[in-house]
């Protein structure tokens, strides 16, 4: 037997992989309030942020990290995020689908 935890059945379908800023924090809230189980440990960079880390809720993989700006990450307010943007029509008012 192994202590390591049987995480294979987690990569299925999508995962999502969340930039927020104080992830330990948001680590802590998803276990409270979701009943989040963290896999494994949390990998830091030499700033004490939050590299990776895995969690499983409600029987689904969730990948989480600090963001970081040097990196490339952006607000998802700032220009250039490849965020989705509401659909306008040729008038330029929003389009509701």
């Amino acid at each position: 037997m192994t202590d390591q935890p049987d995480t294979g059945r987690l990569y299925a379908g999508v995962i999502p992989y969340v930039s927020v800023e104080g992830a330990k924090a948001a680590i802590e809230f998803y276990k409270a309030a979701f009943g989040a189980v963290l896999h494994g440990e949390v990998f830091c960079d030499e700033r004490d942020r939050v590299m990776n880390a895995v969690l499983e809720v409600n029987g689904g993989m969730v990948m989480i990290m600090d963001r970081m700006d040097e990196h490339g990450s952006r607000r998802m307010s700032e220009p250039g995020h490849p965020s989705p943007r509401p659909a306008r029509s040729r008038s330029g008012r929003r389009r509701v689908r």
